[in-house]
């Protein structure tokens, strides 16, 4: 098994409603250079584990009026497009509609003035009081925002394995479960290809998957590699039932660890003495 611990970073922008006044803007927004994304020293908690950390850049705070609002604490409301009213639902917008009683034969329906708008085709706004403005959500009506930038920092244990199974028949993801016996563990920031173990399709193996991994993080920092030999012994036992020459296998350090696929009796249970 190889396993590569990597880090990637990126950043995003944090704005919240500025709760301070003027007073406090200057103290507020920080100065200095803002430090490039790599440069920024962060601890590693754990290594060879999936986690992540969110902390904000250093010298990146600032205090600046709101975009949404441009400060003035207001917004022009959705419902209404700012107009104070919209058109009435009752009568489209004509301020009158027919009138639901039934005209008499050859008469034309009546129209009668739309009594939800008293015949001004618009009603009143109700979220924005009539006034097409409502309070600015963006910055929570304060007109002026809190930002910072927020780097965003993503450990990932990345691994791959390759499964040289002489006898061919338990299946590899059987195989990944066991705990085996460890012959050869190395660990390094980055990992060259075994070259003196005793087995050539390990070094094959070692060669292909390093390689791999030193191409396939193009966007993330390599921290460090550690990679695995695990033998897992595995027994092939041959008998014969009813005249048919059978088998199955027993697998790992525990001796109840056994694969029979073609075992003859599914329903029953298999014991190795």
């Amino acid at each position: 098994m190889l396993e590569t611990f990597t880090e990637a970073r990126s950043t995003k922008l944090i704005e919240e409603p500025y709760q301070g006044d003027n007073e406090s803007d200057e103290a507020e927004s920080t100065t200095g250079s803002v430090p490039e994304t790599w440069d920024i020293e962060v601890e590693v908690d754990r290594e060879f584990e999936n986690h992540s950390r969110h902390l904000p850049v250093p010298n990146s705070e600032q205090i600046k009026a709101c975009p949404n609002c441009v400060g003035s604490c207001k917004s022009t409301c959705s419902f209404c497009d700012g107009a104070g009213s919209a058109m009435c639902w009752a009568c489209e917008g004509e301020g009158s509609k027919q009138s639901d009683a039934k005209p008499e034969e050859g008469d034309e329906a009546q129209e009668i003035v739309c009594k939800e708008c008293d015949g001004k085709g618009r009603k009143g706004c109700s979220p924005c009081s009539d006034s097409g403005e409502i309070k600015c959500s963006k910055c929570d009506a304060k007109g002026k925002l809190k930002t910072h930038v927020e780097l965003i920092v993503i450990w990932k244990n990345n691994w791959d394995d390759y499964i040289v199974d002489y006898v061919g028949a338990v299946p590899e993801k059987v195989l990944r479960q066991l705990q085996g016996k460890i012959v050869l563990t190395e660990e390094k920031r980055k990992l060259s290809p075994l070259t003196n173990f005793a087995n050539d399709d390990i070094v094959a193996a070692s060669k292909e998957l390093i390689n791999a991994h030193h191409s396939d993080y193009p966007n993330e920092r390599i921290l460090k590699q550690r990679h695995q030999v695990k033998v897992v012994p595995i027994s092939d036992v041959k008998y014969t039932y009813k005249g048919k020459h059978l088998n199955f296998y027993v697998y790992g350090k525990n001796r109840d660890n056994v694969y029979a696929p073609n075992y003859p009796q599914r329903y029953c249970c298999c014991s190795v003495m």
